[in-house]
């Protein structure tokens, strides 16, 4: 097997391939970036969801109770 010096076509050809590569493995990072993203965004949006349901259901049984305490504090008062 005999090794034969690298030639300028087969340098050139090498780099392009490099570089291929390189232009493949950004456009795959700015996918992930890109997905990441987005995945942030949906974390962000379901916590904040979570959240004000949350605060909606307190109001609600808070309503609820003053509602109660208003009737039977008029049923009391009704009966004196």
């Amino acid at each position: 097997m005999s090794f034969f010096p690298p030639t300028l076509a087969s340098q050139v050809c090498a780099r392009i391939r490099m570089e291929h590569r390189i232009e493949t493995l950004q456009q795959l990072l700015d996918e992930f970036e890109r997905i990441y993203d987005a995945c942030g965004t949906r974390v962000s949006e379901f916590t904040a969801s979570k959240t004000g349901h949350l605060l909606e259901m307190i109001i609600v049984v808070m309503l609820v109770a003053q509602t109660m305490l208003v009737i039977f504090e008029v049923l009391t008062c009704a009966r004196n």
